[in-house]
C-alpha cells in the first residue's frame, strides 16, 4: 500500500507552491540542493522534501550539502558523521565541506563569519552539482525571532519583514525557506516519527548571542501578552513584506531618476529628486543604497537608525556618516555619496616637539599649539571638541605633536579607563580620510600615550583633579582646517 504523505511534508508543499518556491531563476528545471547542519530544522526540511518528491509536490533534492566550521572538535565531527550516514540512508548525496572560523581574543568565534563562511561554502557545493535552488531550514520560531530582534533594534519595514521565503542569492542561485509556517514542536515531532534522533549543537544554548536570549525569553512574553505571539510576529513579517512589496516598485522609479553610480560599495544619488520626493519613498531609496554599499546580507543594514543619519545629512547636516562595512556617507555639492573611504591618502608626516611652556608651529596643516602652567581658577570650562584644555601633567614629562598611529586607541576623558580606536571616533565625528590622516596628537615623548586627539577627546589621565599639583593649558589653533 502506497505510504500517506504526512501533514508536516504537505504543510511544507503547500507552502512552496503558495509562493512558488521551486521556480528557479532561469528556465532550467530547478535542481535543489538542501542545507544540513544535523540539527531537527534541517533534518526536517531534508525529509519533507524527499517526501514531497514522491507525491510530485516538491523537486527532489540532488543532494545535502554540511559545512563543518573547523570548530567544536569530535563534536562536531559526529554531526559531519551524521550528516553523511542519514544522506545515505535516504539515497541522496552528501558534501561535506571543512573550514577553518577564526575564534576572537577569548575563545568565541564571530558569528557573522561563520554565516558567511558557511554560505560561500553552500554557493560552492551549488556550483559543483549544477545546483539553481538552494533550501535552508529556517522556521516560524526563526521568523518571530528574527522579526521581534529588529524590532528591539529599530528596524526598517524591510527590516520588519524579517526573513523572506525567497531571494536570489547568486545571479543563478534561489535561497527559499518550504518551512516558514512550521513550529520548531512541530519539526522536533517530525524527526520523532520519521526515526530519527537529530544532533544538538550546544553553541547554539550560550545566552551571549542575542537570539538565544530571545528564543529562551519569548515564551514567557507569549505567557504574559498573547498566547499566540509567534503567529502575530509572522502577520507582522508578512504585511510588511505585502508594503515593503508595493512601496520598491515606486521607489525603483525614484532609484532609476536620483542614483548616479551602482557599483560595489559606492553609491551616488542626486539630492534635489530625494529632497522632493515623500519620505516613505525617500527613506527606502536611502535604505536601498545602504544595503547596495554595505552588502545586502549585513543585518546591521536593515537597522533604520542608519536610514535616519542620511536623512539628517540629505537635509543638510554636516560632516559624515558612518555605516556598516566601513562604509561612509558625505554629502559633496549635490550628491549624496556612500562609499569606503579612501585609507590609500597617505597621512602627513610630523613629530614636533611642544616646549612646556612654549609654542610648536606645523607648517604643512598651518598649526599652532601653545602651552602653559595655570592655576585652578583660570582653568578654560571643559566644552566637548575644545581647541583649548587644561589637563595634569608631570613637569618632568615632555610632549610631542604627531599624527596618529595605525590601530592606536585612547583612553578618553569621561568612560572610566575604556578605550576607543582613534580612528574611529574620528569617523563617528564626521571626519573625512584627509582630515583623520593629518589631525594632531598630543602625545607624551616617554610612554608614546595619547594624551589630546586636537578638537575632539582627551584622555582620563590627564584629569584635573582637586589633588593635581601642576595644570598646564594647551591652547590649539588652526589657520586652515583641512576638510
Amino acid at each position: 500500500m502506497k505510504k500517506r504523505l504526512s501533514e508536516f511534508a504537505r504543510v511544507a508543499a503547500d507552502f512552496s507552491a503558495r509562493r512558488d518556491l521551486f521556480r528557479p531563476l532561469s528556465e532550467d528545471e530547478p535542481r535543489v540542493i538542501v542545507a544540513l547542519s544535523g540539527g531537527p530544522d534541517s533534518c526536517a526540511l531534508l525529509l519533507a522534501l524527499i517526501e514531497g518528491a514522491t507525491e510530485g509536490l516538491t523537486p527532489r533534492p540532488v543532494a545535502a550539502a554540511h559545512f563543518h566550521h573547523g570548530l567544536r572538535g569530535a563534536d562536531a565531527n559526529a554531526d559531519a558523521a551524521f550528516c553523511a550516514a542519514l544522506c545515505a540512508r535516504l539515497q541522496i548525496p552528501c558534501l561535506i565541506d571543512i573550514g577553518a572560523v577564526p575564534r576572537t581574543g577569548n575563545g568565541a568565534y564571530a558569528n557573522d563569519t561563520a554565516r558567511r563562511m558557511r554560505y560561500d561554502s553552500l554557493v560552492e557545493a551549488a556550483r559543483k552539482l549544477g545546483a539553481n535552488i538552494l533550501a535552508t531550514a529556517h522556521t516560524a520560531d526563526d521568523q518571530a525571532e528574527t522579526v521581534l530582534g529588529r524590532v528591539f533594534r529599530g528596524a526598517s519595514v524591510d527590516g520588519i519583514a524579517g526573513i523572506p521565503a525567497r531571494r536570489s542569492l547568486t545571479p543563478d542561485l534561489l535561497v527559499v525557506r518550504p518551512l516558514l509556517l512550521q513550529r520548531r514542536s512541530e519539526v522536533e515531532a517530525y524527526c520523532h516519527a520519521n526515526g530519527i534522533v537529530p544532533r544538538h549543537d550546544p553553541s547554539n544554548d550560550k545566552e551571549n548571542f542575542p537570539r538565544v536570549r530571545l528564543r529562551r525569553q519569548l515564551p514567557e512574553l507569549a505567557t504574559l501578552y498573547n498566547p499566540r505571539l509567534t503567529e502575530a510576529l509572522m502577520r507582522l513579517a508578512n504585511l510588511a513584506a505585502e508594503d515593503a512589496t508595493y512601496l520598491t516598485e515606486k521607489a525603483n522609479i525614484l532609484w532609476s531618476e536620483a542614483a548616479l553610480i551602482d557599483a560595489p560599495s559606492h553609491v551616488s544619488l542626486q539630492v534635489a529628486p530625494l529632497r522632493e520626493s515623500p519620505a516613505a519613498l525617500r527613506r527606502r531609496v536611502l535604505l536601498r543604497a545602504i544595503r547596495h554599499a554595505c552588502g545586502d546580507d549585513s543585518e546591521e543594514a536593515s537597522t533604520f537608525a542608519f536610514v535616519e543619519r542620511l536623512e539628517t545629512l540629505l537635509q543638510g547636516g554636516r560632516g559624515s556618516v558612518s555605516l556598516p562595512g566601513g562604509i561612509e556617507a558625505n554629502l559633496v555639492q549635490n550628491n549624496l555619496i556612500l562609499k569606503k573611504p579612501d585609507e590609500s591618502v597617505a597621512p602627513l608626516s610630523f613629530n614636533v616637539p611642544l616646549p612646556v611652556p612654549g609654542d610648536a608651529r606645523i607648517e604643512s596643516i598651518d598649526f599652532d599649539l601653545t602651552s602653559q602652567w595655570i592655576s585652578s581658577n583660570e582653568m578654560p570650562p571643559r566644552v566637548a571638541r575644545s581647541l583649548n584644555i587644561a589637563m595634569a601633567f608631570d613637569e618632568k614629562a615632555s610632549l610631542l605633536i604627531r599624527p596618529t598611529l595605525p590601530g592606536e586607541h585612547i583612553a578618553p576623558l569621561g568612560m572610566n579607563g575604556r578605550t576607543r580606536r582613534i580612528r574611529d571616533m574620528m569617523s563617528e565625528a564626521g571626519w573625512s580620510a584627509s582630515r583623520r590622516n593629518s589631525a594632531p596628537l598630543v602625545v607624551c615623548a616617554v610612554t608614546g600615550r595619547v594624551l589630546w586627539i586636537v578638537g575632539l577627546a582627551q584622555a582620563e589621565e590627564t584629569r584635573v583633579l582637586p589633588s593635581t599639583q601642576r595644570i598646564l593649558s594647551l591652547n590649539a589653533r588652526f589657520c586652515r582646517w583641512i576638510p
